[in-house]
């Protein structure tokens, strides 16, 4: 167990986890080159599903948000990859 019996240990990690999707769709966004807003807009259609925010003991929940992270990056990467080459 990565955080033992506390709560707030599992809901800090999942709220970092949280903040770094979000912030992947605002980076994707913005390389994607849409105006700055329609990039926050995307990115605030995550916010509101917090069904991986709990402050369960649970690692169940964060598989979701580490599989959610990993492809939000792996397609920031790609459209950069994209637009280089």
């Amino acid at each position: 167990m990565l955080h033992g019996l506390s709560p707030a240990g599992y809901a800090t990690t999942n709220l970092a986890l949280a903040f770094a999707i979000v912030s992947g769709i605002i980076v994707l966004g913005t390389v994607a080159r849409p105006p700055p807003v329609a990039a926050v807009f995307g990115a605030g259609f995550r916010i509101p599903n917090f069904h991986g925010i709990s402050t369960a003991s649970s690692d169940q929940r964060m598989t979701p948000l580490l599989a959610t992270v990993f492809a939000v990056f792996g397609a920031v990467a790609s459209s950069r990859a994209a637009r280089l080459g």
